[in-house]
């Protein structure tokens, strides 16, 4: 089986600048950086990205094909992104899918953190998303809800220090970027209410009560007042596919992972405000809502295809050289290139 890679850049002053070969424009060269880390699992990329203050002007130079299509979250910052003559707004808290950074003229006028999540297009295909344009804003309404950000905030410490297997990580990942999209598509298309009213409600019964061991989808019908079959049926519809039990399966998950790690302002992490750590595998189990260490194994194996006690390990630091980096600048330059950095 294969597994994950991880590459850092860090450019800083004129030096790091002039890498980017005029792509990348500053006021003050002397004050320029760019730090990241560049995941990939399979066919599926992660990039965490932060920038000083910059302007970009693409040339297209650097653009590879355009058979990827990226979401990009805006963790921090402000960026103004121009997309044939129209300037577009994006604060923190916003996202957008674009199919190449390379393409896009931006100016951030604070320093910026972008969080993106690329996927092959043929694989969203096979989920009936088929974007027409290059670029475009997510909207909020279908953000609030949505579990890609909180899963891959979940993930990043774990992969900071492992590299775990590429299934069934980056599997999830394409599904979640599916659901994302069919969820956009629903706040705007004029049908579906009732579906999406359904959904919300149940997305918000599941923040309430996942924490209880024995809150399952037939609890969850039973509360909304609904047949499973039907509950199932609207989360297909108005997601990528998952399941009611996926997804309480998923944030049960996202809450144990924030518990099991250093301490942190829970709602960092997608869970909630008074979550902190680390707690103990029983801690965190119990007060995820899995209930038992077995159930959270089961979840942690299926999800990341490693151990509990491997994600506590690379949550702690305890063996930060398990997975050395394979990237350095050079090698991270030729990744976003369509490089392969592993290759001779």
């Amino acid at each position: 089986m294969t597994a994950s890679t991880r590459a850092h850049i860090e450019l800083s002053g004129a030096v790091g600048l002039s890498l980017t070969e005029g792509e990348i424009h500053s006021d003050d060269p002397a004050e320029f950086w760019l730090r990241g880390v560049h995941w990939t699992f399979g066919d599926v990329l992660v990039s965490d990205l932060a920038v000083s203050p910059v302007s970009a002007s693409p040339s297209g130079a650097l653009s590879t094909d355009h058979d990827y299509l990226s979401i990009a979250f805006l963790l921090s910052g402000d960026i103004t992104i121009d997309h044939h003559g129209n300037h577009l707004r994006f604060a923190s808290g916003t996202a957008a899918f674009l199919t190449s950074i390379f393409t896009l003229a931006a100016v951030n006028s604070v320093p910026s953190r972008v969080l993106l999540v690329s996927v092959p297009r043929e694989l969203l295909a096979g989920h009936g998303i088929e974007p027409t344009s290059d670029f475009g804003a997510l909207s909020y309404s279908a953000l609030l809800r949505d579990p890609l950000l909180p899963f891959l905030k979940t993930l990043l410490p774990i992969i900071q220090n492992h590299s775990i297997p590429t299934e069934p990580t980056a599997t999830i990942l394409v599904q979640l970027v599916a659901a994302l999209f069919i969820a956009d598509a629903a706040q705007i298309s004029s049908g579906r209410m009732d579906e999406r009213a359904l959904r919300y409600a149940a997305e918000e019964e599941i923040g309430r009560a996942y924490r209880i061991a024995s809150f399952d989808s037939a609890a969850l019908a039973g509360r909304l007042q609904v047949t499973e079959t039907e509950l199932n049926t609207v989360f297909g519809d108005t997601g990528g596919g998952e399941t009611v039990t996926a997804t309480i399966t998923a944030r049960r998950l996202t809450r144990a992972i924030s518990m099991l790690g250093a301490p942190v302002d829970g709602a960092l992490l997608g869970g909630d405000a008074d979550d902190v750590g680390p707690l103990s595998i029983l801690e965190a189990a119990v007060g995820s809502g899995f209930g038992s260490i077995e159930g959270l194994e089961a979840a942690v194996q299926a999800t990341y295809g490693m151990s509990v006690f491997a994600v506590v390990t690379g949550l702690r630091r305890l063996n930060g050289f398990d997975n050395p980096d394979l990237g350095g600048v050079q090698k991270f330059v030729g990744r976003v290139r369509g490089v392969d950095p592993l290759s001779p």
